[in-house]
């Protein structure tokens, strides 16, 4: 009898000290006796022999583990770090495997853990961010979250690309000078020396002259600018006329019942284009050749850097238009424009995604219209 009540009493201190961690260890075996489960460490082998008594249980070989109270039939496979990261010469194993807990990777020095989108367990050491100029670090990167930056707050500035807090603006200047540019997020006050005055009758006399032979230049070269673009204009509306009346006589190659395939608009080219890399066999947006295809396009290539703040500020994710720039203009030089314009897309890909594919594509098309319309009214 007293061994019954020892037993009951273990079970009642054992199930409280569990319970109070929301942790299961008993079970109810096949002949309906309460097993205590294996702990981590160990997997379990046979039922308990006795009503209230521990599992049968072996400990995990090397190189598996059991991090739970468990009646599982074997210990999971500690995972490798060269596995699961993709660039795994920049990974490292930062706590290794034992009996009762996985495999921990991490990254080197300089480099953030980020899991692969859209993959199960798939990981990539990606180089940690520095805020650039203009913006500091509120939060700053850990093994597994880059650096987080935000804008100066207005009177305070940051002039360098580093993970220095932004400076207190200047409020003044000093020893007679004065201010020329004021202070912003990315420079300090910036002052000028000013000339002591001998004569002050005289240099405003001077002064008004000056303002005077100013204004008087500036109307003759006015009238000069005015009189120059008339006569282009006049020299480029006689030449058209002169070759429109040269090529008046119809060409032999004139179509007869209807346009030819090259007279499809330029509008309807544009949207073929794009809409090509919309889907793929496997039902997704092929990225890759979209952005491949963007290092040809003469737009894009010209103004690479106005067209992936037009991204950013479209996806409403401005303050990493700057970051973006910053870090392709470092990884490639002006040689590689075409990698600077397909890694540029593609980090704005990374770190401005929102909704989903097709938000992207409908941010993306948009924001290549109208970067289009800008460089062409630039040319023009």
């Amino acid at each position: 009898m007293s061994t019954i009540v020892f037993q009951v009493t273990c079970f009642i201190i054992y199930y409280a000290s569990t319970e109070a961690r929301n942790v299961v260890t008993e079970y109810y075996s096949t002949d309906n006796k309460i097993c205590y489960k294996c702990s981590p460490g160990t997997f379990w082998t046979a039922d308990c022999k006795d009503d209230l008594s521990e599992s049968e249980c072996s400990p995990c070989p090397q190189g598996t583990f059991q991090s739970t109270y468990n009646i599982a039939h074997r210990c999971e496979e500690c995972i490798v770090c060269e596995n699961i990261v993709k660039n795994y010469l920049l990974s490292r194993t930062l706590m290794n495997c034992t009996a009762d807990t996985n495999t921990k990777c991490a990254c080197l020095d300089g480099y953030y853990f980020e899991k692969v989108y859209g993959s199960a367990n798939e990981w990539l050491c990606k180089t940690i961010s520095v805020c650039g100029q203009g913006y500091e670090v509120i939060h700053k990167a850990t093994n597994f979250r880059d650096t987080v930056c935000q804008e100066c707050g207005r009177g305070y500035y940051k002039e360098s690309l580093s993970s220095e807090p932004c400076q207190l603006c200047s409020t003044g200047c000093d020893n007679g000078t004065h201010i020329i540019s004021p202070c912003n997020a990315t420079q300090d006050t910036v002052c000028s020396q000013v000339k002591e005055n001998v004569n002050d009758g005289a240099m405003g006399r001077n002064n008004r002259v000056d303002i005077i032979i100013l204004i008087a230049c500036s109307i003759v070269g006015g009238l000069c600018v005015v009189f120059t673009v008339l006569c282009l204009y006049v020299w480029i509306f006689r030449k058209r006329t002169i070759k429109k009346e040269t090529n008046s006589e119809p060409s032999i190659s004139t179509y007869v019942d209807g346009p030819s395939d090259d007279d499809t608009t330029s509008d309807e080219i544009q949207y073929d284009w794009m809409q090509s890399y919309r889907t793929t066999a496997e039902n997704e947006f092929d990225w890759t050749g979209l952005f491949q295809e963007c290092t040809s396009k003469p737009e894009i290539i010209d103004q690479w850097e106005h067209f992936t703040r037009m991204l950013c500020i479209n996806s409403s994710q401005s303050s990493k238009a700057d970051q973006i720039i910053v870090e392709t203009t470092r990884a490639y030089d002006q040689t590689r424009i075409k990698d600077r314009v397909y890694n540029a897309l593609k980090s704005w890909k990374e770190k401005c995604y929102s909704v989903d594919d097709e938000y992207m594509f409908a941010v993306f098309t948009n924001s290549f219209y109208e970067h289009q319309g800008q460089y062409m009214q630039s040319l023009s």
